[in-house]
């Protein structure tokens, strides 16, 4: 549905890729998403301590801003 991306990375990183979703702030079929609701998932598991949800960041790529997701 999100049509996720795979991005990769420098070799010799922390990691070798990451997810990376371009989804704009909309309403689709009664639901709203938006690359910022993944940033705030990350944020409140951290802040609950839950450990669920990957590292969630906002990134620039191909000049939109998306989530990008280890």
């Amino acid at each position: 549905m999100t049509r996720p991306r795979h991005g990769f990375f420098a070799p010799g990183g922390l990691a070798a890729g990451a997810t990376v979703k371009n989804l704009p702030p909309r309403r689709l079929r009664g639901f709203f998403e938006s690359y910022k609701s993944e940033i705030a998932a990350y944020k409140l598991d951290k802040l609950l301590a839950l450990e669920m949800v990957p590292p969630t960041v906002a990134r620039i790529v191909d000049g939109e801003v998306m989530s990008v997701q280890l």
